[in-house]
């Protein structure tokens, strides 16, 4: 069963003209999930994004939708930090 998961932006998801690409991040899981199928030829998944438009005002609204579903800054940090440490403990590096 996973962990906990937070919704995420990382720094190299922007996507022209769409913004940036959302991914999922589980407690204790090394990496990150990109949501839905990119490019799409609209027979995939659509997958999120958030405006922007710069990588921190993507951060906040991830954050804020996060705290939206009752997960708080603290926790998201904690999931983040859990997720980054599950690559060293078994011998892989952090995406």
């Amino acid at each position: 069963m996973k962990g906990i998961g937070v919704w995420y932006v990382p720094c190299e998801g922007f996507i022209e003209g769409r913004g940036w690409r959302v991914s999922i991040v589980y407690e204790d899981e090394n990496g990150h999930y990109p949501t839905g199928d990119w490019p799409n030829d609209g027979t995939g998944r659509e997958p999120w994004f958030v405006p922007g438009p710069t990588y921190e005002e993507a951060q906040k609204q991830v954050r804020s939708m996060n705290e939206a579903r009752g997960i708080d800054a603290e926790e998201q940090f904690r999931v983040l930090a859990a997720s980054m440490g599950a690559g060293r403990r078994r011998g892989r590096s952090a995406r």
